[in-house]
């Protein structure tokens, strides 16, 4: 092995990524990997634009309904044309951020651990690609859509994540449909407002994109609190929250847990486990009975599903280490988010050689990315004081 040459890794890396180009790109690859529900999802649905933010625009006139409204549509006969009233429109605007994950491999690490054979060495390769580069790229990305920033004005390193533009409120009892607040911005297990209804965290008092509650109240997103995983509870307020939306039967919602479906629950492990109980007695879960399915939940043709990073006590995101201990529930309407990336720099596999460090080849993965929630009316955010649901020992 003495005589191996640094150049073929190059020749690997030019045929893995020849490999993703067959197949369509890294993101592709990615795009039904479990445990990863939102970064499976919002792959799938990526938007790639050559720009450097995602624009949009938000309706910030008073509701059409009001009955100022019905009396002004009403005409006389021969009456003169007046100029039609206009929804007022607000165009917002959030930055792309930009992230990296890079690892090194070296021909004294290859000389030393693996003998010789190219075969032994396509295996190092392959295997320190996914366990140095993809997985913990994957899991990064994870934790960013599910998380918030660390400043009420996001750096061009940051993705504003769910925890950003949906934060939960302690304070909360029954369905609020327009009942948020301002995204909050916050380290940690921050990101909410506690049960005095105070934000935990740095509230956006400049709007998410400039755009604020008080200037656009249907802008504010729905929030409801629970206690227990029933009928007249959780269930209740969901099944609420589906009819107030105008909720429609998903695409694709004859496959269980199909990353095709425009809408997704979002829960923790004990708020599954109790839910797949209430299936499992009711006989509403096929195949449960040999477990097959146990996993497999659906509420109103959505997919029910675990979030792993707001769901393990040594992550970042978890709610139960907080000051203001709770638990969180996420019913989201996917195509009120825009998942955007740049083409030019999408992930694709590169590689760089140090003028320095001539036997070492630094591979890397890149992106300019950003997520938006351009109507944040659609989405629930549902939390829980009860220990019992959220608690994991």
């Amino acid at each position: 092995m003495a005589g191996v040459d640094i150049g073929r890794i190059a020749d690997l890396v030019r045929s893995t990524r020849a490999t993703e180009f067959m197949r369509g790109s890294w993101l592709d690859l990615v795009a039904q990997l479990r445990g990863y529900p939102l970064t499976s999802r919002l792959f799938a649905r990526r938007v790639e634009k050559s720009t450097d933010r995602i624009k949009w625009r938000v309706a910030i006139d008073q509701n059409p309904g009001l009955q100022s409204n019905i009396t002004g549509f009403h005409v006389g006969a021969y009456s003169t044309v007046q100029t039609a009233g206009q929804e007022n429109l607000k165009e917002l605007d959030i930055k792309l951020c930009k992230v990296r994950k890079a690892m090194a491999i070296s021909k004294d690490e290859i000389v030393m651990n693996q003998g010789s054979g190219d075969e032994q060495l396509l295996d190092l390769y392959q295997e320190k690609l996914v366990h140095s580069l993809d997985f913990p790229l994957m899991s990064l990305l994870e934790y960013a859509l599910a998380g918030t920033t660390s400043a009420v004005a996001p750096s061009i390193q940051e993705t504003t994540g769910l925890r950003y533009w949906l934060p939960a409120d302690l304070q909360a009892t029954d369905l609020e449909m327009n009942g948020g607040g301002n995204p909050v911005a916050g380290s940690g297990a921050q990101g909410y407002y506690n049960s005095s209804g105070t934000a935990v965290g740095s509230e956006v008092t400049t709007g998410a994109a400039n755009l604020t509650v008080a200037a656009a109240p249907r802008w504010a997103h729905a929030v409801c609190g629970f206690d227990k995983v029933s009928d007249d509870d959780l269930f209740g307020k969901l099944w609420e929250f589906g009819l107030r939306c105008n909720k429609f039967v998903p695409e694709g919602a004859m496959t269980f847990n199909t990353a095709g479906s425009n809408r997704l629950v979002l829960c923790q492990t004990p708020v599954m486990k109790a839910w797949v109980h209430l299936q499992v007695v009711a006989n509403d879960n096929p195949g449960s009975d040999l477990g097959r399915m146990r996993d497999q939940v659906m509420f109103m043709s959505t997919p029910v599903e675990t979030l792993p990073v707001i769901d393990t006590p040594s992550s970042p995101l978890y709610t139960g280490n907080a000051t203001n201990a709770h638990g969180v529930l996420y019913d989201l309407d996917l195509d009120s988010f825009k998942y955007q990336i740049h083409p030019e720099w999408n992930f694709a596999l590169e590689e760089d050689t140090k003028d320095s460090t001539p036997d070492v080849k630094v591979l890397y993965r890149q992106a300019y990315q950003q997520l938006a929630c351009i109507d944040r009316s659609k989405n629930l955010v549902a939390a829980t004081d009860n220990s019992a649901l959220y608690s994991i020992s």
